[in-house]
C-alpha cells in the first residue's frame, strides 16, 4: 500500500506529496513533454510531468521516455 512515507522515502517528495502541479482555476491541464531545448540527451521524467501524478504516473512517463530514447538511438523497445 502506497502512503505519504512511501512517496517521501523512495520519491523524495516534500511531505510524501503523490500529485502533480495543482492547476489554478481555468487552466488547462499540461503535459510536460520532458525534452529541453539546449539539452542535448535529457529527458526530465518522473511523478511531476504529468497530472495527476502518482506512482502509476512516473511509471507511464519513464515507459514513454525510454520509448522516446530507443526511437532517438534507432534501437527496438520491448515491453
Amino acid at each position: 500500500m502506497e502512503t505519504p512515507l512511501t512517496y517521501e522515502r523512495y520519491c523524495n517528495a516534500y511531505r510524501g506529496a503523490w500529485m502533480s502541479w495543482a492547476p489554478t482555476p481555468g487552466a488547462k491541464i499540461r503535459f510536460i513533454t520532458g525534452i529541453l531545448p539546449g539539452l542535448d540527451n535529457f529527458y526530465l521524467t518522473g511523478q511531476w510531468t504529468m497530472p495527476p501524478g502518482g506512482l502509476p504516473t512516473a511509471i507511464m512517463s519513464a515507459n514513454w521516455t525510454m520509448q522516446r530514447i530507443c526511437a532517438k538511438e534507432n534501437v527496438q523497445y520491448y515491453k
